[in-house]
């Protein structure tokens, strides 16, 4: 039974997460790229039998769909054929001093929560902070300030929410999970 249309993937390889921005939504999807195309998270279903029955429904109704296994079941990606990445500088950030980069934020120590999330397609827990109500995971420790301007930079072009926090060792870089679970 091979459909162009419906795909499982296997390993975290054959796909990057990422978010993406649809026409009418004013907060990005959590998403995933695979090739050329970006696919939207519908949900995760724990049953395996289950999501590769609703897999058929939607590819049937003929949307383009992606199986991936995660820690809590399959989760089920939909093709989302207006989807972009988009540079942050318009998006709701938290309220925090600017810095050099109008994209990304140095929070001060009472603006956030340290804490452990849980993504799809992740086993382990991942080091996180909260910020209003939202996790951010954390994704490395610069010591150069510039360095970590210049990275967090990078990644919102590419898409990505990110924030700074400041330690005696430098600045650690956090990057917004919208489907993140304690």
């Amino acid at each position: 039974m091979s459909n162009p249309n419906y795909q499982i993937l296997k390993s975290p390889s054959e796909y990057r997460r990422c978010q993406i921005w649809v026409p009418d939504l004013t907060d990005p999807l959590a998403a995933i790229n695979v090739g050329d195309k970006y696919y939207s998270l519908l949900k995760v279903v724990p049953d395996e039998q289950k999501a590769l029955e609703l897999a058929e429904k939607l590819v049937k109704r003929g949307d383009n769909v992606v199986l991936t296994a995660t820690p809590k079941g399959s989760a089920i990606w939909v093709w989302e054929a207006q989807a972009y990445l988009k540079s942050l500088q318009k998006s709701s950030a938290p309220a925090s001093p600017p810095t050099q980069s109008a994209n990304s934020a140095i929070l001060d120590r009472s603006q956030y929560q340290p804490c452990k999330i849980k993504v799809p397609d992740v086993k382990k827990q991942l080091a996180a902070i909260e910020v209003s109500g939202k996790y951010y995971s954390f994704l490395k420790n610069v010591p150069d300030r510039d360095k970590a301007l210049q990275i967090a930079e990078k990644l919102t072009n590419e898409g990505d929410k990110v924030l700074l926090t400041q330690t005696r060792k430098g600045y650690l870089i956090w990057v917004f999970e919208p489907d993140a679970y304690l």
